[in-house]
């Protein structure tokens, strides 16, 4: 039987998860006629959903953005003018064979869903999977999404990984790399081998200087002969 305590906590921590801040949504487009979302260009995790209308039919996309939704709009508007970039979603794919076609088109946004990004304490994400669940719903004749989508793994986890915690991490992490890559390359180029006389220390004699000598077109090195008549 669990304590008043764990009771409360849990339903904070439900209450953390499923709750989105509505406060800092708003619009910042010059003209707030031309928003693409009617005012609310700026709100974040969230479902949207685009309906190409067409003469004779109307197609949906629907995608998820964890940041504002004007910056995964910016990525739609590349896809959609540029096309060199006609296969990056299936909406810009959609929009391009209209483009071939000469058909005319319109595209209207409309958020479809609010839910949580991913949670390290909650180790779910709310927002694939309301995204799939509204997929799953969507009718598949006007649906432009494909199945694959479904079984496709959450990419909002990835920034509770090690590897990506922080930039420091990272900028160990490249100079790891980078020093690594300099030593085997000094190692593998015997050019790099000092030409400088050394010194060691020998348990039974003083300290000898070495003579280099080349030979064979490599460095060798040779202790310095000693001609002093040794005494009995």
């Amino acid at each position: 039987m669990p304590n008043i305590a764990s009771i409360i906590k849990g339903h904070n921590k439900r209450i953390a998860a499923t709750h989105t801040s509505k406060e800092k949504e708003a619009c910042n487009c010059r003209k707030k006629d031309t928003c693409p979302l009617n005012g609310n260009c700026q709100a974040s995790n969230i479902i949207y959903k685009a309906e190409v209308k067409t003469i004779d039919n109307c197609k949906t996309y629907i995608g998820l953005t964890e940041p504002p939704f004007k910056l995964r709009y910016g990525n739609h508007k590349m896809s959609l003018n540029h096309e060199k970039h006609q296969n990056a979603t299936e909406l810009s794919k959609h929009i391009w064979q209209l483009k071939q076609n000469n058909q005319p088109f319109t595209i209207n946004w409309s958020i479809a869903s609010r839910a949580k990004a991913y949670s390290n304490e909650s180790k779910r994400c709310n927002l694939c999977l309301t995204e799939k669940l509204i997929i799953i719903n969507t009718d598949k004749r006007t649906l432009l999404n494909k199945r694959p989508e479904l079984i496709s793994k959450c990419r909002h986890e990835n920034k509770f990984y090690i590897n990506n915690s922080s930039p420091t991490t990272k900028h160990r992490q490249e100079n790891h790399t980078q020093l690594r890559s300099e030593h085997r390359r000094k190692a593998k180029n015997p050019n790099n081998r000092s030409d400088a006389k050394r010194e060691y220390t020998n348990s039974r004699t003083p300290k000898k200087v070495l003579q280099t000598h080349k030979q064979n077109g490599r460095e060798r090195e040779y202790p310095r002969q000693n001609n002093t008549p040794t005494t009995a």
